[in-house]
């Protein structure tokens, strides 16, 4: 049984990781990542040890993630209503110098298909974050999601239809 300092050590990297492929934005994910070790800090006794500490705070995690990105929307849309803005800030910076016309053509790959991942449906989402930038398993991302793993075989199966659509209409 790992101490809860332990694991924070051990996971930090891995939630980091997952909730900045999700917002881009390095603030908001190290405050995320906070928010999930406070609520996994003040629930760690009532933890139970039927499904490993990495999955149960990718569980957090995700529920975490899903209640920033409600409110983020929440007040976009008000903040759109009151300016009229439709675009972020952070979405107009462009990298201000690229090193070459390849390392371009590479990150504007990487970008279009960050944009067809985060037009996702949020159940597809979910399920791509965890297996395929996470690497978790099947089983551990049936954990965390708490569905069965042949419902992320499906998810996965339909979300990369969905970004297969999603990419050819783009290029």
């Amino acid at each position: 049984m790992l101490s809860f300092e332990e694991l924070f050590a051990q996971q930090k990297q891995a939630l980091f990781g997952l909730i900045y492929k999700a917002l881009g934005n390095r603030e908001q994910a190290e405050d995320l990542v906070m928010q999930v070790f406070l609520k996994a800090y003040k629930g760690y006794s009532q933890f139970q040890r039927n499904s490993a500490a990495s999955s149960w705070l990718y569980r957090i995690a995700i529920n975490t993630l899903r209640d920033h990105l409600r409110w983020k929307s929440r007040q976009k849309r008000w903040g759109e209503f009151f300016t009229g803005a439709e675009d972020s800030l952070e979405a107009t910076v462009a990298d201000p110098m690229p090193c070459s016309g390849e390392l371009l053509e590479q990150e504007e790959l990487r970008e279009r298909v960050r944009r067809a991942v985060q037009g996702l449906p949020d159940i597809y989402r979910e399920v791509v974050w965890l297996v395929s930038f996470q690497d978790l398993s099947y089983e551990d991302a049936a954990s965390a999601l708490e569905i069965s793993v042949e419902s992320i075989g499906v998810r996965l199966n339909r979300a990369k239809g969905l970004l297969r659509k999603s990419l050819e209409t783009e290029l």
